[in-house]
């Protein structure tokens, strides 16, 4: 847990008196359900003029774990997942996070920088070069 959500944590269980159950999480003085949840964020969601969901809020948490870099079978572990494919569903990597890591691994390798990635096409080759469209080896 960073330092900001304990303090905020801190601060909301100050708040709120103890429970002989775990829930954490309280509105009204019930166990704060799935349905309260979706409900509060449909509202929320409106006045910004945004669909939101639980389910987006979890596919934007896993994405922004992934991009940050936190590996993927950890993503995979905290969303209670069994295999990598459903994670991989959920959490999408962004471009500028797949260039960094390219360029990362790329100069650890080879010790060089990639400034140019991700390299341009290569121009077609034409039919006379290889009869079958193939290089010969």
């Amino acid at each position: 847990m960073t330092p900001t959500s304990a303090h905020y944590l801190q601060r909301y269980l100050a708040q709120h008196p103890a429970t002989a159950d775990d829930h954490l999480w309280f509105y009204s003085d019930r166990v704060l359900s799935d349905e309260a949840v979706r409900d509060q964020l449909g509202r929320w969601g409106q006045q910004c003029g945004v669909k939101v969901t639980p389910h987006q809020l979890r596919h934007t948490f896993a994405t922004q774990l992934i991009n940050h870099g936190l590996p993927i079978d950890s993503v995979r572990k905290l969303l209670g997942h069994r295999t990598l494919n459903m994670t991989q569903h959920y959490a999408r990597i962004y471009d500028a996070t797949l260039k960094q890591q390219f360029e990362s691994a790329a100069e650890a390798i080879e010790g060089i920088y990639v400034n140019d990635w991700p390299i341009p096409a290569m121009a077609p080759q034409s039919a006379s070069s290889s009869p079958r469209g193939i290089d010969s080896v």
